[in-house]
């Protein structure tokens, strides 16, 4: 079973978290784009926890991310300081909190569906052990066998993707999407010669599965957000927990909802209104 995550979320209002702020202030938009290329290196480690203990790899990251060694270092100190808090970095590895959420999702995915497909494995041996074994005594009838199997491949590679792919009782996988994410995989990255045939067979793969899900968009919030604190003058904000927005009563200055970050945060776009007073 793999062990790397092939995707995790990075919200498109990122950049204006205060966090990222500081980053970008310290080391501009480079170690911005620097910070991000090191959660894929993250993500693509064993388990997401890329392993710098040995100076061979923490030169090789600093190499790859375009930094000298000292300047890598400072690079990680600055990110894994408590009141920054980007990177979690102890005893040479390297993760973070997003990251390693974001596996320990797949992982349980990825274990689900082997179960699932182990479960199919058994099932077919099952049935494959319970046709007698003298059921064909000769070559005449090895033969008819033979092209009887060739002429089931054939049309069961004709057949639609829903017709192919098993299809359990507990399972929401939307069969037309999950084929043409295996046709791409199978076209792209795998080159295949017949690619509708080999999509129908990595429809089947635990592996394909878990990626194809992980890729689908999260579906949308439909819960209310939480009240916020004060604002930091002191004043409360009055928020519209529905849209995510707010507007201290006192200095006006407005507040939103950050997904990225699960947490209220001023919106330095929307300018404060005049009071009415």
């Amino acid at each position: 079973m793999k062990d790397d995550l092939p995707y995790f979320p990075h919200y498109n209002d990122a950049r204006n978290h205060p966090k990222m702020r500081a980053l970008r202030t310290r080391f501009g938009w480079a170690g911005y784009g620097q910070f991000w290329a090191l959660n894929e290196m993250i993500a693509d480690a064993p388990d997401a926890r890329l392993d710098l203990s040995k100076k061979i790899n923490l030169l090789a990251a600093a190499g790859e991310l375009g930094f000298s060694m000292s300047d890598f270092v400072d690079f990680l100190a600055f990110l894994s300081d408590p009141e920054i808090d980007l990177v979690n970095y102890v005893d040479g590895i390297v993760t973070t909190d997003k990251t390693q959420e974001a596996y320990e999702a797949m992982k349980r995915r990825r274990e689900a569906e082997r179960g699932k497909y182990d479960s199919r494995r058994q099932n077919s041996n099952g049935n494959a052990d319970s046709v007698p074994g003298n059921a064909i005594s000769d070559t005449g009838n090895d033969t008819k066998q033979s092209k009887a199997k060739q002429s089931k491949a054939n049309e069961k590679a004709s057949c639609a993707p829903e017709d192919f792919c098993p299809k359990s009782e507990e399972s929401d996988i939307p069969i037309a999407e999950l084929y043409a994410f295996a046709l791409k995989i199978a076209t792209e990255e795998k080159h295949a010669r017949n690619p509708p045939a080999l999509a129908k067979k990595l429809m089947t793969e635990p592996d394909i599965i878990a990626r194809f899900e992980a890729s689908r968009p999260q579906p949308k919030r439909n819960d209310v957000y939480p009240e916020p604190g004060p604002c930091t003058c002191g004043g409360a904000i009055q928020a519209d927990r529905w849209g995510g927005t707010g507007q201290c009563k006192s200095c006006g200055t407005w507040w939103r909802w950050s997904k990225a970050w699960e947490t209220w945060e001023v919106d330095d776009s929307s300018p404060p209104l005049e009071d009415s007073a």
